[in-house]
């Protein structure tokens, strides 16, 4: 299983998804390395597809792809729609989900 987390320094969200990965990834007992992506260019944003920080991507694909216009690519915040608000970390059930639908896929 690939998974990619990418981010922008200064990201005021990106630490606490990154622990949510990581919490999960271990629920789900997946020992898998996280492949570190820190965007810091508008061309690097373009090169790398990049949605906003933070992104995660589980063997290529994002774990929120049915609301995210796929070619709105740039250096911005993520804002995910989940639960009652949008918020700037990804829901926990996204990140399950994506898990173990790869998982289920391996």
């Amino acid at each position: 299983m690939k998974i990619e987390f990418l981010y922008f320094e200064g990201c005021p969200n990106h630490a606490l998804a990154l622990a949510l990965l990581k919490k999960n990834l271990a629920i789900e007992e997946v020992d898998q390395g996280i492949e570190m992506i820190n965007v810091d260019s508008v061309e690097i944003a373009q090169k790398t597809r990049f949605l906003g920080s933070p992104s995660i991507r589980i063997n290529g694909k994002d774990i929120e792809t049915s609301d995210v216009d796929l070619s709105d690519y740039g250096m911005k915040c993520r804002i995910y729609i989940g639960g009652a608000d949008p918020t700037g970390i990804p829901p926990e059930d996204l990140i399950i989900k994506s898990i173990t639908e790869e998982k289920g896929n391996n």
